[in-house]
């Protein structure tokens, strides 16, 4: 199953939330929904699942809004807002309720809640459950109708480091199964190591739709790093041939521009000894910012900033 945004348009008032977005979240893969606060993400993914009406266009789960499926629950999960639960309720109760509107067995209540680690505490109120709790209360409902289809929005808040790497697995082995994981969040350094794709928004408008290594390849801020002897002369020549060079320290060039191996061949036909050729790799944080930066809404100056 796909998600798909075709021509979506949605205001608020003036102000544009999303703007004429269209993309495509295929199944077996995990898909990183990533922008500035503000770009348009969640009201989006409210979009795909009903919640806001498009002003013009289309949110569509395998070809279809999300108001036609016939068993919601069955065929789309998502977390949007984890404790968006009554507090008096108990996990188990809270997951009872949802599977028998649902015509879903107790079986599964009793797995969802095994597979989100809450088992010890399925008895106890969820209005006395910490945040990462909750957030495991959510994806366990997301769960609960075994879809092939799941949203998570901001899934790791409140988590902590055991439960991150639990919710990485948990995404990864989803989409290994053949479903359609997409994730929104702010943590670049997790979303590097967790997406295989990434969607990227900035004030409502598409920024990029490609694989994560193509999108960190992007950043202008891969580098080689140079360091030879001959570093002036090898400088010359690498600079005829296109790259930009930043003089590091004496002898160190950091090259940008070209490749290593393309360096060191230039370095062999100038005659120059290499001493160091190492790749210095963008992080999908440093290409973010980069591709961003014009779409931030809200931007803050360090102290003593004029």
């Amino acid at each position: 199953m796909t998600l798909e945004a075709k021509g979506l348009t949605k205001s608020y008032g003036k102000r544009p939330a999303v703007d004429d977005l269209s993309f495509t979240v295929q199944a077996g893969r995990v898909t990183g929904f990533l922008g500035p606060n503000g770009a348009g993400k969640s009201t989006t993914m409210r979009m795909f699942l009903g919640l806001d009406r498009p002003g013009s266009g289309s949110a569509l789960v395998h070809g279809r809004p999300f108001h036609e499926l016939r068993h919601p629950l069955c065929e789309v999960g998502a977390v949007l807002e984890a404790k968006a639960v009554h507090p008096g309720r108990t996990a188990y109760g809270h997951l009872l309720a949802l599977a028998s509107s649902n015509r879903i067995g107790r079986r599964r209540v009793t797995e969802v809640l095994e597979i989100t680690g809450l088992a010890g505490v399925a008895r106890k109120r969820v209005g006395g459950f910490s945040l990462g709790m909750g957030q495991r209360l959510g994806i366990a409902a997301a769960l609960l109708g075994d879809p092939g289809v799941l949203l998570f929005d901001e899934p790791v808040n409140g988590l902590d480091p055991e439960g991150v790497r639990w919710i990485r697995r948990l995404m990864k082995g989803l989409a290994a199964e053949g479903r359609t994981v997409f994730v929104s969040s702010h943590l670049m350094s997790e979303m590097e190591v967790t997406a295989d794709h990434v969607v990227v928004i900035g004030r409502g408008r598409l920024i990029a739709d490609t694989d994560v290594r193509a999108f960190i390849a992007s950043s202008s801020h891969n580098a080689v790093r140079v360091s030879s002897p001959q570093a002036i002369q090898l400088g010359v020549r690498l600079r005829k041939n296109g790259a930009e060079i930043t003089a590091d320290a004496e002898g160190t060039l950091l090259v940008s521009g070209i490749d290593s191996a393309r360096i060191a061949a230039i370095a062999t036909e100038c005659g120059a000894v290499l001493h160091e050729l190492t790749p210095q790799r963008a992080s999908l944080e440093t290409a973010f910012m980069e591709r961003t930066g014009h779409s931030v809404e809200y931007r803050a100056d360090p102290p003593g900033q004029d």
